[in-house]
């Protein structure tokens, strides 16, 4: 079988959307994880993780291991999902009601679930995008008293009996400069 492609196959558009699809991931991700760099001016580990990237992009994973953030990182561009501020699911008020049920909320525990079993003791946080925030939010169990800055909005998620851990969701641009300015 030759490695030519059928030009009128059906699926070809598919697989060229679907193609398109990972590469804005893997942007978007890189996208933020070059922010953060920049931000915290961390010039020469950003050097660095761009060296060993093989496809030219920055991610999150590379942050981790190069960087001793207070946090480990992680990014979801959510891309089988509605953008949040069309979604349903997604309303504010749900955010009272029904955090839990929240799709990116869905997202990050899927995350954490794997994470937690390498890591109890570590906080994780999610990056994901929301429409009129410059960089997105994050979503992470990390203490609300450490990282969120005082004077400032975030929705705190205290969990019960049927969930143990507390989430906070923040602007993920006050996040790092909270982490700049205090913990670093």
């Amino acid at each position: 079988m030759s490695g030519k492609v059928n030009p009128s196959n059906p699926l070809l558009s598919q697989i060229e959307k679907y193609e398109q699809a990972d590469v804005q991931i893997r942007q978007w991700e890189s996208a933020r994880v070059e922010w953060t760099l920049r931000r915290l001016k961390f010039d020469a580990q950003r050097k660095e993780i761009l060296s060993e990237a093989t496809d030219g992009r920055y991610t999150f994973e590379a942050f981790n291991r190069v960087l001793d953030f207070p946090m480990e990182m992680c990014g979801e561009n959510l891309k089988d999902e509605p953008p949040i501020h069309r979604d349903q699911r997604s309303i504010h008020p749900l955010w009272f009601k029904a955090f839990i049920g929240l799709p990116f909320v869905r997202c990050y525990e899927e995350r954490f679930t794997t994470f937690a079993e390498q890591n109890p003791e570590r906080a994780l946080g999610m990056v994901f995008p929301r429409k009129g925030f410059s960089q997105g939010l994050i979503l992470h169990n990390g203490d609300w008293d450490l990282f969120v800055p005082p004077q400032s909005s975030c929705h705190l998620f205290k969990g019960g009996k049927k969930h143990s851990m507390n989430l906070v969701v923040q602007p993920y641009m006050g996040f790092v400069d909270h982490v700049r300015k205090n913990l670093l």
